[in-house]
């Protein structure tokens, strides 16, 4: 049954469900949550490995040198006010 559930989670593209919830399943068990505290710790696990990777996409998409942060960004600042 165990991998029939690892084919479909993947198939589903559920990374991170494929990632923990056997482990996830054993603390459950432990601590005798609900199958809805279950589902829902793997839902948790699943959008923030979304975020992660995401958020890894755009910085990678944005060509940002990796050395530079804003902290040592310095606007040039406008001399020009604007007045007439």
């Amino acid at each position: 049954m165990t991998d029939s559930v690892a084919i479909l989670l993947k198939e589903l593209r559920l990374p991170a469900f494929h990632r923990h919830y056997q482990s996830l399943w054993e603390t459950a068990i432990e601590k005798n949550w609900s199958h809805t505290d279950y589902l829902a710790a793997l839902c948790e696990y699943e959008l923030s490995d979304r975020y992660q990777r995401r958020t890894q996409k755009w910085l990678r998409e944005a060509k940002l040198a990796a050395n530079k942060t804003f902290c040592i960004f310095r606007p040039i600042m406008n001399t020009h006010s604007g007045r007439t």
